[in-house]
């Protein structure tokens, strides 16, 4: 054997224990780095489309017919669906009218926004018959180039008491619930984005104590509720 050829398989035998400590030196390093009890993943590098959970396109909980991956779904509920009764919750109604078992099933998640006003192209209301007889009707019935509905007054105080009450509701039914990924304030204004067709520049306390701080986690302000 020739002194290169020996060199040769010296350097070759050389990187390939080197390899094979690299190896076992990162999978232990791995192995110390995992919590007692839990498994830890590293994914390989991809080019393809990623549903990351918790981010990103969000369909409507209504309709299962999107042409892209998705890990989350609008659950956009009025109030006169929620509780056409006073103090009677549809929640059976509002899971199977937005997919609660289908998304379930696929690990798709859920953010939950409760409307009091949503604008459509006919007359209506979104808060309960019930309700709109306890305000005495205090509100404004609008019909403008974006839609159709009525505006309540939400500095009225049984409007306030009463929405505090739904939420805690809301909030004992879907507590901890993992299918929820972020609880919206919404209600206030159209769509619950929080303004009205009135330009003029108010303030409300309809925001002050509405929302309860007795409310059960998922409800109550933890890192999965946002503010929309």
């Amino acid at each position: 054997m020739n002194a290169l050829l020996y060199r040769s398989l010296v350097m070759l035998a050389f990187l390939g224990i080197a390899g094979i400590l690299v190896f076992v030196i990162q999978d232990s390093l791995h192995a110390a780095e995992s919590p007692a009890g839990r498994t830890v993943f590293y994914p390989e590098e991809s080019d393809r489309v990623l549903a990351n959970p918790f981010m990103g396109f969000a369909v409507d909980a209504k309709y299962d017919e999107s042409a892209q991956p998705f890990r989350l779904a609008h659950v956009n509920l009025t109030w006169r669906e929620l509780e056409p009764e006073k103090g009677r919750y549809a929640f059976d109604a509002i899971e199977e009218k937005f997919n609660f078992p289908l998304w379930r099933q696929r690990g798709v998640h859920l953010i939950v926004r409760v409307i009091m006003d949503y604008p459509r192209d006919y007359a209506h209301m979104d808060i309960p018959d019930w309700l709109y007889r306890e305000i005495g009707g205090d509100g404004t019935w609008y019909d403008n180039e974006y839609g159709k509905g009525f505006s309540p007054n939400y500095d009225n105080s049984l409007l306030i008491r009463n929405h505090e009450r739904m939420i805690s509701a809301l909030g004992r039914r879907y507590n901890d619930d993992p299918l929820i990924a972020f609880i919206q304030l919404g209600s206030l204004g159209h769509w619950g984005e929080w303004h009205t067709w009135d330009k003029r520049k108010a303030t409300s306390r309809f925001r002050n104590g509405t929302f309860p701080t007795g409310t059960p986690s998922t409800m109550s302000g933890r890192s999965r509720t946002s503010i929309c």
